[in-house]
């Protein structure tokens, strides 16, 4: 930089280096921020509709999470013969069954957020009669 370059930046201000001087004159209408905002929001976070669902978390039209608990081995623990004291006997299906330790602490959690299903390969009897023995006021599976 030669010395009448020096002196000339020396005298401007801050802005004027940078370039924003121009700035000031042409001055955005707030209408015009607005837009130039929602366009840029739009660009960053895109709303997408699957079937029709949008998938914006912060809309209250979004349906809850349906969350599928295993239940053998998952949330009961199920023997022919009792092994344990906490097993009880389910006399229909001839099984000694034990709810796993803070399996209803759990499942009242999720349901607060979430609805919930079991699945198991057993027949509808036997997970009847297990489902009823987790949620005997039906208030966790409706």
């Amino acid at each position: 930089m030669d010395e009448s370059n020096a002196s000339e930046q020396e005298g401007k201000k801050p802005e004027e280096e940078a370039g924003t001087s121009d700035m000031k004159d042409k001055k955005c209408k707030p209408n015009r921020l607005k837009k130039m905002w929602d366009g840029l929001i739009q660009h960053l976070c895109p709303r997408r509709t699957l079937d029709g669902v949008n998938s914006d978390s912060s809309s209250n039209d979004i349906p809850k999470l349906t969350v599928v608990f295993d239940l053998d081995s998952t949330l009961i623990y199920s023997t022919k013969e009792k092994q344990f004291s906490n097993q009880e006997k389910i006399d229909s299906i001839k099984y000694y069954v034990a709810i796993r330790p803070h399996c209803r602490e759990v499942l009242q959690t999720v349901k607060s957020v979430a609805n919930m299903m079991v699945y198991s390969a057993g027949k509808p009897k036997y997970v009847n009669q297990i489902v009823q023995l987790l949620d005997p006021e039906r208030k966790l599976f409706e």
